[in-house]
């Protein structure tokens, strides 16, 4: 038969185990309510990161070691033809010399293309316009 004294023991040990549970349950809400967008940034900074790993092909070779067939990088050269109008209109307004015959001259004697063609494409409407494709990567 239980007595006083075993009754005043579980009613200790049971507020003991409710003040944890309520201390546990404020310390949760604190943290994924509370503190949660905090929490968020500092557990993607501390583990979230992007590592751009560049992929090169092998080559492949015969039997002999002879090579059959080798990567070459190229590139696409293209160019936003609504921006350069922007930053031609930008350049007028402060009363700047245009850069656009600038822009053109160089472009032209890097990729080897007459300067008609480059300003024709810039010329266009729209955006994104290629110059040239399959362009060496040191060009």
């Amino acid at each position: 038969m239980p007595t006083r004294f075993h009754r005043l023991r579980a009613l200790i040990v049971a507020a003991v185990g409710l003040l944890v549970l309520g201390a546990l349950g404020t310390r949760l809400y604190w943290l994924q309510i509370l503190r949660h967008e905090e929490l968020k940034k500092l557990a993607i900074r501390q583990i979230g990161r992007r590592v751009a790993l560049p992929a090169h092909r092998g080559m492949i070779t015969d039997c002999n070691g002879n090579v059959l067939a080798h990567t070459v990088a190229r590139r696409l050269v293209a160019m936003d033809p609504k921006a350069v109008i922007e930053i031609e209109e930008r350049r007028a307004k402060q009363k700047l010399p245009s850069s656009k015959a600038a822009m053109v001259r160089l472009l032209a004697d890097h990729l080897a293309l007459p300067r008609a063609e480059i300003e024709a494409k810039l010329s266009r409407d729209g955006r994104w316009v290629v110059l040239a494709r399959k362009v060496p990567e040191d060009t």
